[in-house]
Order: C-alpha cells, then sequence, then structure tokens
C-alpha cells in the first residue's frame, strides 16, 4: 500500500482518521480540559479583563528586601523586613512602609526607618520607587515587583542607593499571611 503519493497524504486514510467519532470527541474533551484550567488559572491581567477590573493593591503587606549584591560586603545576604500600607488609584500607588526586622532581628521604636513610597501598575507587574528617610543620609531606590497569586502576592528584585545594592524582593499581604 503507497501512503504517500506526490508528497501528499494518502487521502482516503486520511479521511477516515480524521472523520472517526474517537478522534471529534477527543478533540472535543482536550479542548474542554485545556478551556477549563484556562478558567480556573489564568494570568493575572487576563483575569482582570475578563472580571472587567483591575487588581487593587491597597492594603497592608509584609516585605522582605535580601541583599544579593552591594559594594559594602558586610550587607550581602542581609535580610531587611518592612510593614507597608499601600493605597492604590487607578493604576497609581503611594504608600509607607517601616523597617521592623534587620536579619530576623526585631528593630525597636526610635530605631525604625521610614520610608515613602510611590509607584505604577503597568499590567501584571508593579513599579515602586522608594525614599529612605535614615539618621546618616537619604537613600533612594526602585522595586520591580510581579504581581502573583491575583493580587496577594508581589516578587521581584529592587535596586538601592544604600551601598549600591540589590537584590530579590517579596511581599506578601497580612491578611493572606493569616490564612
Amino acid at each position: 500500500m503507497i501512503l504517500v503519493k506526490k508528497g501528499k497524504i494518502f487521502k482516503p486514510l486520511f479521511n477516515k482518521i480524521y472523520n472517526s467519532w474517537i478522534t471529534k470527541l477527543f478533540f472535543l474533551l482536550s479542548t474542554t480540559f485545556s478551556i477549563f484550567s484556562f478558567i480556573d488559572n489564568p494570568p493575572t491581567f487576563i483575569f482582570n479583563i475578563f472580571r472587567g477590573e483591575k487588581l487593587n493593591l491597597t492594603g497592608d503587606w509584609k516585605l522582605i528586601n535580601i541583599v544579593e549584591n552591594s559594594n559594602k560586603s558586610r550587607f550581602n545576604n542581609f535580610h531587611f523586613t518592612f510593614y507597608m500600607t499601600m493605597l492604590q488609584k487607578g493604576n497609581i500607588l503611594e504608600g509607607e512602609a517601616e523597617k521592623v526586622k534587620e536579619n530576623n532581628k526585631n528593630i525597636i521604636g526610635a530605631n525604625r526607618i521610614h520610608l515613602d513610597l510611590k509607584g505604577r501598575m503597568v499590567n501584571d507587574s508593579v513599579i515602586i520607587t522608594f525614599n529612605e528617610k535614615g539618621k546618616i543620609r537619604e537613600t533612594i531606590g526602585t522595586m520591580y515587583l510581579k504581581i502573583k497569586n491575583n493580587g496577594y502576592k508581589l516578587k521581584g528584585f529592587f535596586i538601592s542607593t544604600a551601598a549600591d545594592s540589590k537584590g530579590s524582593s517579596v511581599a506578601e499581604r497580612f491578611d493572606y499571611l493569616s490564612k
């Protein structure tokens, strides 16, 4: 039996396979499964388009910045924990944060450092600039974060003028942490 003739698939065999009820059933089931798995777990920006709204990041967050590279080696692998509050108006974010831990050691009262936050939401990402009012000097920096878990987690990286540091950033909503 010749299956290929002049570069084409032998038509009767192809038509028999293509038109069989098993092929149609397989196509229907696989398409249905794909659609339902997409609906159950869509990318964040697609989810918002279907709902006709944008995620609201207003709320209280716990932020952890881990210094991965710094011009002062003593700061490498430092973990800084901040409590931050953000208010979202459209795509614009404003807020403040307070440094509450350094390397898992609590910072008490007047030793806590405050940061002013300003940012913007772009599709499924957030860009936040911060201004840290330290005791000795002012520090500025930027966080580039992807929105995860339908707006309950932010994950990305930061760069800062403090010891020319950069590293990873992860923020989670406080109401999400308690679940």
